[in-house]
């Protein structure tokens, strides 16, 4: 399972990586900004899972999460939400916008697993 880690922070990226490291089953797809990860959804065939900052340069998170949504091909993609920003706005904004889940730095990696878990077990 390809999941893509969409974060402007390189150390958000390589600490997610470090977590699903023990899961062999997931190849880990990165992007830096909104705008590569809509090129990387249209470019790397078989990504079954988004991870998406809300604080991105180019493009932030919920403008990219509204283009995922736009388009056929990805309209159906998971994608969960990370954010510093926990306030119960921005998980009802996110979820409006399609996210179907959200994660309040800092990451907690059990939540983090169990979140993916949970949605990729609702895909099959």
């Amino acid at each position: 399972m390809k999941i893509l880690v969409a974060d402007d922070s390189r150390i958000i990226r390589t600490l997610i990586k470090k977590i699903l490291e023990p899961y062999e089953n997931y190849e880990i797809i990165e992007a830096s900004d909104g705008v590569e990860t809509l090129k990387k959804i249209k470019q790397v065939p078989g990504i079954g899972l988004v991870l998406m900052d809300y604080n991105m340069p180019n493009m932030n998170g919920l403008i990219t999460l509204s283009e995922i949504r736009k388009r056929k091909a990805s309209q159906f993609l998971p994608v969960i939400m990370i954010t510093s920003e926990g306030g119960s706005k921005f998980v009802v904004k996110t979820i409006k916008l399609g996210a179907n889940d959200f994660i309040v730095k800092p990451i907690d990696a059990v939540t983090l697993v169990r979140k993916i878990e949970n949605i990729l077990s609702k895909d099959k």
